[in-house]
């Protein structure tokens, strides 16, 4: 049986898609005709900023590792990291700045491509395991 590990989310940070309607058709043309191997872009995916849904918050000290921690990782169309048809590329890179995770996002598979020319993947998450919380009250461990 497979390991119970605590998992949270964050809201989804809005990203609209950059690009004006004539470069999105002539991506949608080179998908049809085959042509598109993939489509990179930038996101913001985190910002510390904007309080969470499970009110919790990351030290500022630790958001450049954290930032960090994503490159190289799978870009996901969901959290769930069970099941390979829901990645749908990779993080080339990741990276704090002002409170904001920017991450270079490189889509691969042709559902990704096609979802995202259509403007189905235009929100972004990040979600993380954690083994600890630290209570800002007492300082101790929020799980015990």
């Amino acid at each position: 049986m497979k390991p119970i590990t605590p998992l949270l989310y964050t809201h989804p940070t809005h990203q609209p898609i950059a690009f004006p309607p004539e470069r999105r058709q002539e991506l949608r043309r080179a998908l049809d005709a085959n042509e598109l191997d993939h489509i990179e872009f930038d996101a913001v995916t985190f910002d510390a900023t904007i309080p969470n849904a499970n009110h919790i918050g990351f030290k500022p000290d630790q958001l450049d590792a954290f930032a960090a921690s994503f490159a190289t990782k799978p870009f996901l169309r969901d959290h769930d990291t069970d099941h390979i048809d829901s990645r749908d590329g990779i993080i080339h890179a990741s990276a704090h700045q002002n409170g904001q995770f920017v991450q270079r996002i490189r889509i691969t598979t042709r559902r990704g491509m096609q979802d995202y020319l259509e403007g189905k993947i235009d929100r972004f998450s990040v979600a993380w395991n954690f083994s600890a919380i630290e209570c800002t009250i007492c300082g101790g461990n929020w799980m015990e």
